[in-house]
């Protein structure tokens, strides 16, 4: 359903603060929905702790791409509203790239502890 959604925002053309630079996301977010759903996927026919916590990287690590990347492309555009929430936007998406390094670290961490804790 997402990757319908990030697919069609543009056709839809709604929110309207979101640019045709969006199709310069895309590919990157298209990747990490793909993989996302893969992991999950396997999630729920097989999850120990050490895949549980290798799948997190990975999805974490394809998230970090897709959150640096929108913040390279910053593909909204607020100013036809009332107030320029753009500062607010980029807020929130440096927030979550800090999110996200902290989350590969605790799960690098978690991992490691897992792994030496069953030899």
């Amino acid at each position: 359903m997402f990757l319908y959604i990030a697919h069609h925002l543009l056709s839809w053309e709604w929110p309207g603060f979101v640019t045709d630079a969006w199709d310069e996301v895309l590919p990157v977010m298209t990747v990490s929905l793909v993989v996302t759903m893969a992991v999950t996927s396997v999630f729920i026919w097989y999850d120990p702790p050490w895949l549980k916590s290798t799948g997190n990287l990975i999805t974490t690590a394809f998230g970090l791409v897709v959150a640096v990347r929108m913040w390279q492309v910053f593909p909204f555009d607020f100013s036809g509203y009332e107030v320029d929430w753009s500062g607010l936007a980029r807020f929130v998406v440096g927030v979550s790239i800090a999110g996200m390094i902290i989350g590969l670290f605790a799960e690098t961490v978690k991992l490691t502890t897992w792994l030496l804790r069953e030899r």
